[in-house]
């Protein structure tokens, strides 16, 4: 078989790790097998395999993959913004993933994550480090946005971890009921639960605010 260009072997390991990812959202992980994924992926077994020695290879890849594709931890510096308002940008970003129908019909994965890392010595270090990469970029802001002043001193990573927990719980209760929550109403209340921890002297800006409606939803 010929040696495949580096640009090439990135393309085919992400064809097939979205089709991993739709066979284990469609079926779950036990129920998937390496049939179903060359079937979506449109692939023969021997071409899945140059890439991903099994199954459960794909599946530990997959958070990574996925948490990476969907920027879901990152907040580009603009010119000239603060650390709170890359820290509101990050929170919209992800209320704004968190609302879209693609989000929705593959959130199941993560909860098959949870379900298999108490059973998986593999899958539980790929589920603490989706934790470390959730929880180190909004420490890192949370941080900045004490010592510059704009925050009150609070425990970081306490703080981190809150937020975080509100995400996955909004998830589970949309995955058993897709009308409990409301995203808008979701994003005025977490705002008003950040920027309640700015100090008194610390004039919120406008464009701070944690806006889901202002962001482009992931189709």
């Amino acid at each position: 078989m010929p040696k495949l260009k580096p640009e090439t072997t990135v393309e085919r390991k992400s064809h097939i790790l979205k089709a991993a990812m739709v066979c284990f959202a469609d079926k779950g992980y036990h129920q998937t097998t390496v049939d179903d994924i060359v079937q979506e992926a449109e692939l023969s077994k021997g071409g899945l395999y140059v890439h991903f020695r099994s199954k459960k290879d794909l599946f530990l890849a997959l958070s990574d993959w996925y948490t990476d594709e969907l920027g879901l931890f990152s907040a580009p510096a603009a010119a000239g913004s603060t650390a709170y308002e890359r820290l509101t940008s990050m929170l919209s970003s992800l209320i704004s993933t968190a609302a879209s129908d693609s989000f929705r019909e593959t959130s199941s994965l993560m909860t098959d994550i949870w379900a298999q890392n108490s059973r998986d010595p593999e899958i539980d270090q790929v589920a603490m480090r989706f934790y470390t990469k959730a929880r180190h970029p909004l420490v890192e802001l949370i941080q900045e946005s004490i010592s510059d002043g704009t925050l009150k001193p609070v425990d970081a990573a306490a703080l981190a971890n809150i937020l975080i927990a509100i995400f996955e719980g909004l998830m589970i209760q949309v995955l058993v009921d897709e009308t409990a929550v409301e995203w808008s109403a979701v994003s005025e209340t977490l705002n008003s639960i950040v920027s309640g921890l700015l100090v008194q002297e610390a004039a919120e800006i406008p464009s701070s605010r944690v806006d889901c409606s202002s962001q482009q939803l992931i189709q």
